[in-house]
């Protein structure tokens, strides 16, 4: 499994950025950004695949 591209946008914006690239290419939301907790978590956490 990869990711093509990936694509940081605001969260409020997401809606509507999905929309327009939608018909470009498969879309998903993958994830969020925030802060660790600690410097022992996990870098990335991509939904529904990291555990």
């Amino acid at each position: 499994m990869g990711l093509g591209m990936v694509l940081v946008v605001r969260a409020g914006d997401a809606g509507d950025v999905m929309a327009v690239l939608a018909g470009q290419a498969p879309v998903f939301r993958i994830g969020e950004v925030r802060s660790r907790p600690s410097t022992g978590t996990p870098q990335v956490h991509i939904s529904g695949v990291s555990g």
